[in-house]
């Protein structure tokens, strides 16, 4: 990777909030490209994260500025935590969208995990469920939503669902989602993507008919070049 496929990577992200200081000594493009890095290789928790990128950080500056070196697992807890999750969602999902680019063909897994440990004390707060739209080809997570605290996942699979370009694909989800709401949005994605084919459809069969009467026509001027007059016709049958 060097800074020109980095950039390709932080477009995505230009939009988002840096909702730190003006003088924080840490750029923000520097932290996300260390933490999706870092993710992507495996590295699970913010102290890895800041070991994976000790580690890489001969690499990692050949592209990225790092004013003050890697950040420490400290500064990304808190600055991740500040950011908008809505916002980092948004653009995450315009990333691995442009990824796929074209979801015809693939197969959309949607299911729901519940995240180990990801509550302090089991009486005091439920554990974090995420529902994902993974595709199994390009292993990648293409959105993830997390169900609310006292719901569960029938009412976060249709808000997932609106946020992906379906388009072509084959959506595959387990019993719980198999609901006729579910169902009947999945056919209208395929419905209102399928609309701006259908004048080029049309097109093409008015072109096929038409190439079938010429085709008609010609084979009808060889068969009347062939044929004997109908008065001889007559002559030899007498």
């Amino acid at each position: 990777m060097d800074a020109q496929a980095t950039d390709g990577l932080l477009r995505f992200f230009r939009t988002l909030h840096d909702p730190r200081s003006a003088n924080a000594r840490h750029r923000l493009c520097d932290l996300l490209t260390v933490a999706i890095l870092a993710v992507l290789c495996g590295c699970e928790g913010w102290a890895a994260v800041e070991t994976w990128g000790l580690g890489n950080l001969e690499w990692l500056a050949t592209f990225l500025e790092l004013p003050h070196g890697i950040p420490s697992h400290d500064t990304f807890d808190r600055v991740f935590g500040m950011i908008n999750p809505s916002g980092f969602e948004r653009c995450f999902m315009d990333w691995t969208a442009a990824l796929v680019k074209n979801a015809s063909g693939l197969f959309v897994a949607v299911d729901g995990k519940t995240l180990r440990r990801s509550w302090k004390r089991a009486w005091s707060k439920t554990p974090v469920h995420l529902v994902s739209a993974f595709v199994s080809k390009n292993q990648l997570v293409l959105g993830q939503l997390a169900t609310d605290c006292k719901s569960n996942e029938i009412t976060a699979i249709p808000k997932l669902l609106a946020m992906l370009e379906l388009a072509g694909a084959t959506v595959t989800i387990d019993a719980m989602g198999c609901q006729r709401e579910i169902a009947a949005q999945i056919i209208q994605h395929c419905r209102l993507a399928c609309q701006h084919h259908r004048v080029t459809e049309r097109e093409w069969g008015n072109q096929r008919r038409e190439q079938g009467k010429q085709h008609d026509q010609s084979q009808q001027h060889c068969r009347s070049e062939h044929d004997p007059p109908p008065e001889q016709t007559r002559t030899k049958q007498t």
